[in-house]
């Protein structure tokens, strides 16, 4: 809309919103931006929607305020997957902690919303419950569910009882849908019923199926012991499990050797890995782990597993003063203590490296961590307006799928800019890792539209590694005027995804650099920027953000 109201396309605007039920204040939002566009800018729509909570409401400044942050956060997680799209491998359920971030996040923001509609009086609680924490808890409900059924997908390829606990969880969590549905239809003596009835579980393309259908699980036979033993070992960012063969453990499936899991590094996101241990019989198990590494520490390094408790997670850490200055090999040995009239392939032994590094005490920027740089598109170290015009780059709070997102304004269209002559945005970074011949992948991540100003004055942008040529980077491919470009349209699309991923072959030895955006044309949203030195593992919203020295 903003962008419309930039290219003076002000004569009319039509609006496809479905059902005018559910979008109120969206509705409300378009018709007061339309009405009186010089009243907002980026950083004021949080105040807009806190002065409309106050006003249907009746809450005091900081209840407003936080009723705006939930709205806002909501607007964000629903932008990354609409429920008629997800699936069970959408977030990764091994690399990242990516799968256990999104639901965290769900739930820390359902547990807000609760907490505002039981303060509420009888009177607004309806009103709240259908604007606000419906869609809210919707959006938990289907996250859950659906990764429960990935989960138990995952677990059962692994032999762990856990696969039936997950089945479980996926079938409470898809009759809540059904409870939060009645529980719409009945408010108000069913004055919206029915309004909520649409399938929104189960889309196998663009059309609405014609009822709710679960995912797929499967159950494991937990009555009978795995045949390779009464525990199952499963590895951060590793989709086998140990001892015994499977497909996942090496590329022949069997006779694998012991597992070497993905370094640590003083610089990831994340300061340590994991093991998880389960489960895979009827009988109970104790354990312990043991490693030759002093710098190593094995939180817990022991314990039991029972048909009650037949998960424990093993998170270990490094402590740097005592890695050295040369890489480092541990070795772990997982043994069950009481195994006994079972037959047993372990004990299971998995390697973890710890590779010790720095970067120069002048530094400041970015830092390589985990096999990889990521790069939020608002932790810029330098902005340079465009040498024609007045043009610059700014930060659209919240706009990314993970943090904020840049663009330039003004955003007339008016100049196509050549490459050095728009505005740019610097980001300082630092490797220590790279493919063959200092090679590097960067991937940036472009909020998903279309080139508006037609084939001659496409979607572009520039990117520059320190002082090399700048590389053109055209988003959106061409397309037949009336018709989507191609692989838009599908579920697996940027308008699915939320994002248009771009990849850029670059060259980074070792050391400090900077990567410059340079501004092409006017309408192109950055999200985020992620370069693979070596070891950036699948994820749909990318890794988390690196550490900032």
């Amino acid at each position: 809309m903003s962008l419309a109201l930039s290219r003076n396309s002000t004569a009319m605007w039509i609006l496809n919103v479905g059902d005018l039920k559910p979008n109120e204040l969206n509705i409300e939002f378009f018709h007061a931006l339309g009405y009186q566009p010089s009243l907002f800018t980026p950083n004021n729509i949080e105040s807009w929607v806190a002065k409309w909570a106050t006003r249907e409401f009746g809450l005091n400044t900081i209840q407003s305020n936080n009723i705006a942050t939930i709205v806002a956060n909501l607007t964000r997680y629903s932008a990354r997957r609409k429920p008629e799209l997800m699936n069970t491998t959408v977030f990764s359920l091994t690399n990242y902690h990516e799968a256990e971030r999104v639901l965290t996040e769900w739930q820390t923001l359902y547990d807000a919303s609760l907490a505002i509609y039981n303060a509420l009086p009888s009177l607004t609680k309806p009103a709240f419950f259908q604007l606000v924490h419906h869609p809210i808890t919707g959006f938990l409900q289907t996250y859950n569910l659906w990764i429960a059924a990935g989960r138990n997908n995952l677990f059962a390829s692994q032999i762990r009882t856990s696969a039936n606990d997950q089945a479980d969880l996926a079938l409470s969590w898809f009759n809540a849908a059904w409870e939060l549905e009645n529980e719409y239809h009945t408010m108000l003596d069913g004055k919206w019923d029915q309004m909520m009835s649409q399938p929104h579980i189960g889309y196998v393309y663009w059309q609405q199926p014609l009822g709710n259908s679960m995912p797929p699980v499967n159950r494991i036979m937990a009555q009978k012991p795995g045949m390779s033993g009464p525990m199952r070992m499963t590895l951060e960012s590793r989709l086998g499990a140990w001892p015994g063969d499977n497909q996942n453990n090496c590329a022949q499936g069997y006779n694998c050797p012991d597992p070497v899991m993905d370094p640590l590094d003083p610089y990831m996101p994340t300061p340590s890995r994991y093991v998880d241990l389960s489960l895979a019989g009827p009988a109970g198990v104790t354990w312990k782990a043991t490693t030759n590494a002093t710098w190593l520490t094995i939180t817990p390094s022991s314990g039991s597993l029972s048909t009650s408790h037949n998960e424990q997670r093993v998170v270990l850490t490094a402590n740097w003063a005592k890695v050295g200055s040369e890489e480092s090999l541990a070795q772990i040995v997982f043994t069950p203590t009481n195994a006994k009239n079972v037959s047993w392939l372990g004990p299971m032994n998995v390697y973890l490296p710890a590779i010790p590094r720095s970067v120069p005490a002048g530094f400041h920027g970015v830092v390589e961590g985990d096999g990889g740089i990521s790069i939020e598109a608002s932790s810029y170290t330098k902005i340079t307006p465009s040498t024609v015009g007045n043009a610059t780059w700014i930060v659209l709070p919240g706009f990314g799928r993970t943090k904020d997102a840049v663009t330039i304004s003004p955003n007339d269209g008016s100049t196509n800019y050549t490459i050095g002559s728009g505005p740019s945005v610097q980001y300082s970074f630092y490797n220590f890792d790279s493919y063959a011949n200092n090679t590097a992948y960067l991937t940036t991540y472009v909020s998903p539209s279309m080139n508006a100003n037609g084939a001659d004055q496409p979607l572009a942008f520039a990117l520059q590694v320190d002082g090399g040529t700048p590389v053109r980077v055209q988003p959106v491919g061409p397309n037949v005027p009336g018709q989507f470009p191609t692989g838009w349209g599908s579920m697996t699309g940027p308008q699915s995804n939320n994002i248009i991923p771009t990849l850029t072959n670059i060259t980074i030895a070792p050391g400090a650099h900077t990567l410059t955006l340079w501004g092409i044309e006017s309408a192109v949203v950055i999200q985020k920027f992620v370069i693979d030195t070596g070891n950036v593992r699948t994820s749909y919203l990318g890794p988390p953000a690196s550490i900032i020295v």
